[in-house]
């Protein structure tokens, strides 16, 4: 592997490398860092926008990518690798949305609109894949917008899932202690 796709969550800073602990983060493993921006508005067809163009113009090989993300771009990160025709191309997701239309409209934002119909218009993943398909989830325990039990029963059984207890973080705060999960991960990956 040698790049890492990252898509970001709602009201993050997207592409803007100044948003250190992200930049940190990722340069910490040493990946070519792609950033996809669909800040524009948070739709599906945004992230789907951006992440073509990033590819197209990178001219990246998805087989050699790992996608990465955060609430939102978690929900994202998972969504491209499963339902889509990249092999097995990992992926790793922090505090992830499970379902957009439901935790955006608890944080009473206009763009849960995007996402009303859009789980039936999503083809749906074969059940082999979800179940081999290598993947790491890192929950913080007592997260604010997203529920960690909920997340960590959506999810058991299908990824490697780690749920740090005390942690009330949902952004990428302690992100030492995140590096080392997730060099753990890559480690017996590769």
């Amino acid at each position: 592997m040698k790049n890492f796709i990252y898509f970001h969550g709602y009201g993050s800073n997207g592409p803007d490398l100044n948003n250190k602990k992200v930049q940190m983060f990722i340069n910490s493993f040493g990946y070519n860092p792609y950033w996809i921006d669909a800040t524009k508005d948070y739709s599906p067809i945004s992230y789907l926008e951006s992440f073509n163009q990033v590819v197209d113009d990178n001219n990246l090989d998805l087989n050699e990518t790992i996608f990465v993300g955060t609430s939102l771009g978690g929900y994202w990160a998972r969504e491209f690798c499963l339902k889509s025709s990249y092999g097995f191309s990992p992926f790793i997701i922090f505090n992830p949305v499970i379902d957009p239309y439901k935790t955006l409209g608890k944080l009473h934002v206009p763009e849960k609109r995007f996402y009303m119909n859009f789980h039936e218009e999503l083809p749906t993943s074969d059940i082999d894949l979800v179940m081999n398909h290598p993947g790491l989830v890192i929950l913080a325990e007592n997260d604010p917008i997203v529920s960690s039990k909920e997340s960590k029963q959506f999810f058991e059984g299908k990824n490697q899932v780690v749920v740090l207890e005390g942690e009330s973080d949902h952004r990428l705060l302690n992100s030492d202690l995140y590096v080392k999960i997730v060099r753990s991960f890559l480690d017996h990956l590769l």
